[in-house]
């Protein structure tokens, strides 16, 4: 994370992006083309073409709680 930020960094000064998104990806399912971990780091301008995002879905709280339980059974 710390080379992460030192590219980031860079990227800002060099290019004068306004931002910077780290994307890292697992698996087929998540994107993922390069299997094995890398950190993918893009500069971003204000309203360039590049749209990251997915839907979000509010969950009850009861699922909310589910999933956390899940995960901290996991861990």
């Amino acid at each position: 994370m710390e080379a992460a930020g030192n590219i980031a960094n860079a990227l800002k000064k060099s290019l004068q992006c306004d931002g910077v998104n780290l994307i890292q990806a697992n698996e087929a399912a998540a994107s993922q083309d390069v299997f094995h971990f890398h950190l993918h780091v893009i500069p971003r301008w204000k309203n360039d073409a590049v749209h990251i995002g997915w839907e979000l879905k509010q969950l009850s709280p009861e699922a909310l709680q589910e999933t956390q339980e899940k995960i901290k059974n996991a861990l």
